[in-house]
């Protein structure tokens, strides 16, 4: 059972934040339909697919994300019905987000909030669904190296806003080429890497 709080309404930017005092984790949920968790570490998004560079689906492609987070891409794949199983690499507390966007779905917001929470919260139960898809809960430098299996394995390896974003920060001790080298390195020797369009300022 998680201690969650809601916390006092914000009227000046008009969210709401759910916080777990379990963990490091809170969910801000925005009026205006923004939606994210916040840890210690890094904030978890929710982009849908308008958010992704456009990338044609192949059925028969192995598909790796690196951070999916809450975002629409693994969803997407399962909705096309791809093959192989997708593979997220992503340190985040599905669990932990699931139940706190299911204890979200009873606070008193708008229809469409809620249903976009409701929508989040299928986008995690899906990435926690071993038959849909394979999780590999740490980093992505720890996921290689503890999954040798991965290297050479991709078609497609898609980091959308995620781990080469979050080097740019102090608080990690691997910065964006070596990550960059990290995902490289689970590609076929034809496959591609889909990076964010995000330049670091």
């Amino acid at each position: 059972m998680f201690d969650l709080l809601i916390e006092s309404w914000y009227t000046s930017n008009k969210s709401v934040k759910v916080i777990d005092f379990e963990s490091t984790y809170s969910l801000r949920i925005s009026f205006s339909g923004w939606i994210a968790f916040e840890t210690r570490d890094y904030t978890i998004t929710a982009r849908d697919m308008d958010g992704y560079p456009k990338l044609e689906i192949n059925q028969g492609f192995q598909y790796v994300e690196v951070g999916a987070g809450m975002g629409g891409f693994i969803k997407h794949l399962i909705d096309k019905k791809v093959e192989k199983k997708p593979i997220v690499i992503d340190p985040s507390d599905y669990t932990r987000m699931k139940k706190m966007l299911y204890f979200a779905e009873n606070i008193d917001l708008t229809y469409n909030l809620k249903e976009r929470i409701k929508l989040l919260r299928e986008r995690c139960e899906i990435v926690l669904d071993p038959d849909k898809v394979r999780l590999i809960n740490s980093r992505v430098e720890e996921a290689v190296r503890d999954n040798k299996e991965l290297i050479g394995l991709a078609d497609v390896v898609v980091d959308n806003y995620a781990a080469r974003m979050w080097a740019i920060y102090p608080l990690f001790l691997v910065n964006q080429g070596s990550i960059e080298d990290i995902e490289i390195s689970m590609l076929k020797p034809n496959g591609i890497l889909v990076p964010s369009i995000l330049s670091p300022s």
